[in-house]
Formats: C-alpha cells, sequence, structure tokens
C-alpha cells in the first residue's frame, strides 16, 4: 500500500480496511465497491467488539453508559 496518511490512527483504519476489505477481491463496479464499503465501515462503527470497550461492540458500549 503506497498511500500516506497524516497521522497513525488513519493510518491504521485505512489499512485494516484494505486488508480486510480489498486485498485479493474482485469487484465487478463502482456500486459493488462503495456498497461493500458502507458495509465495512457500519460493522466497522456498529457491530465489531473491541478490547478497550471491555469486549462490547461501540453500539452496545454506548448503550451501557446511557443506561
Amino acid at each position: 500500500m503506497a498511500f500516506k496518511f497524516p497521522n497513525a490512527g488513519s493510518t491504521s483504519v485505512f489499512r485494516r480496511l484494505y486488508i480486510e476489505l480489498y486485498s485479493g477481491k474482485v469487484y465487478r463496479s463502482y456500486g459493488e465497491l462503495k456498497q461493500a464499503i458502507i458495509d465495512y465501515i457500519r460493522y466497522y462503527n456498529e457491530v465489531r467488539i473491541k478490547e478497550k470497550l471491555s469486549w462490547l461492540s461501540p453500539v452496545e458500549y454506548r448503550e451501557t453508559l446511557a443506561a
């Protein structure tokens, strides 16, 4: 990956996106790629569990804070 990003956080996110979403996969159209990116961002922000959040997804963690 030859892209340069301004900070470690953005580098980490885009590297993960590249590895998990794009690496080795062929998309047949721009629309298919766009939808895959939208789905991945939704997964990344709402579903994936994270150690820093006590092994909860971001949505579950926010719900526990609101309760």
